[in-house]
């Protein structure tokens, strides 16, 4: 549009430089026109020629008009625009009002807009318009404190390509150093944004531990951490129940054996083993695993997005405890042989669910019956749910035949 360029410094300049060159058009031209029809004058009276001097009043008609209208058609001009449009007019003003304190407004303007959006998105193409910007203004004060943010702008450009290095070839050592510069920075805002450009980088970094099992107490009960070899920030995490007399005294349990089985010392996610037992029935003991979760999480850096949950027996009770308590907490869940819970359908609904009961034993029927009810609820109610009989399985054999592979991949998908 035409208002732009009260807007636009470049502009206002080159219409400030067209408005001194008509200034001195309007004051040259009319002295120069004196001058010749001076000059005409003075031949004709020198020469003592009517013919002459007559010719030098007829020129100097012509040229007192020649001169009036050079000094008036600028005004002339914007008068008649002003009349046919009145943007035409508001234009005008804005052209005549192309002084450098304006000019210099403007500048400063673009060039503070230029930066605020560098700072904003951390790019050096956005740095560099803002620099330039910033290298069109007139010297003053404002000028000097625009670059001064812009040296600022310009160290948390650097820093962001740092972290972007760090996606290419992690190094822990630059990743702290990292650190301890975005801690530093006094803009909260930019703070926050290199935070987590510096956390998605150091997704999959290796971690800070020995692999194997660690064995941790909370305040209720000991639990023990399952690392595997090459472990990295951001892993799945799965926390497996024990049934009744299933505890560990040495970090292995039914989960951690089928991940060994199937993928080695190199399985794919974190495992963590609470020993209690009475999962449900046990006042506290929910939250208090829910606390153990999210303690884990935090010193292991695992992938909140990916948390799993699998348990036998009783402990296919606490599964299903944790879930109605804790919806959409979890990602995915494997209940095996056990169901006798009345749940609330609609907490499962952000949690996949594979149920698993065998059909041999006393009680693996009324197993098959309540968690195939569960599974239904669950499925009417909208949610990701599906129950497999294990055909011959026992309580005991259910475990390793529904913990396979595929199902362990499936739980971290």
């Amino acid at each position: 549009m035409i208002l732009d360029i009260c807007d636009n410094s470049n502009i206002l300049k080159v219409i400030r430089f067209a408005k001194i060159v008509i200034d001195i058009i309007k004051i040259a031209v009319p002295i120069i026109l004196i001058i010749s029809l001076s000059l005409e004058y003075l031949s004709a009276i020198k020469k003592d020629d009517q013919d002459l001097l007559s010719k030098a009043n007829h020129n100097a008609m012509r040229k007192a008009l020649a001169a009036i209208l050079v000094f008036l058609v600028p005004t002339v001009i914007g008068i008649t625009l002003r009349l046919s449009n009145p943007e035409h007019g508001t234009a005008l003003s804005c052209i005549r009002e192309a002084t450098l304190s304006n000019i210099h407004a403007a500048a400063t303007k673009e060039a503070t807009d230029a930066l605020e959006a560098a700072k904003k998105s951390l790019e050096r193409s956005d740095y560099s318009f803002a620099k330039q910007s910033i290298d069109n203004m007139m010297s003053s004060t404002e000028k000097t404190k625009l670059e001064q943010q812009l040296q600022l702008v310009n160290s948390y450009i650097s820093i962001k390509e740092a972290i972007n290095s760090l996606k290419t070839k992690y190094d822990d050592k630059l990743y702290k150093e990292i650190q301890d510069k975005i801690k530093k920075i006094q803009d909260k805002e930019v703070q926050d944004t290199l935070y987590k450009a510096l956390e998605e980088a150091g997704k999959g970094r290796p971690l800070d531990t020995q692999p194997g099992a660690h064995k941790f107490q909370s305040a209720k009960m000991t639990y023990f951490v399952n690392v595997p070899e090459g472990a990295t920030t951001n892993m799945p995490l799965i926390m497996y129940l024990h049934g009744d007399g299933g505890g560990s005294s040495n970090g292995t349990n039914p989960f951690y054996n089928a991940a060994v089985k199937y993928f080695g010392k190199n399985y794919p996610f974190l495992i963590v083993a609470p020993n209690g037992g009475m999962w449900a029935e046990t006042g506290g003991r929910l939250a208090e695993l829910k606390s153990i979760i999210d303690s884990v999480c935090q010193q292991y850096s695992c992938d909140t997005t990916k948390i799993g949950i699998s348990g036998h027996s009783r402990g296919s009770i606490g599964v299903w405890h944790m879930i109605n308590n804790y919806p959409g907490f979890f990602h995915s869940a494997v209940p095996i042989s056990c169901g006798s819970y009345s749940i609330t359908p609609s907490h499962f609904v952000g949690t996949k669910i594979r149920a698993y009961a065998g059909t041999s034993g006393d009680n693996e029927a009324r197993y098959n019956r309540e968690m195939r009810s569960n599974v239904d609820k669950i499925r009417k109610a909208g949610g990701d749910a599906t129950f497999y009989s294990l055909t011959g399985k026992n309580h005991g054999t259910s475990i390793a035949a529904a913990l396979t592979q595929g199902t362990l991949l499936w739980m971290i998908e």
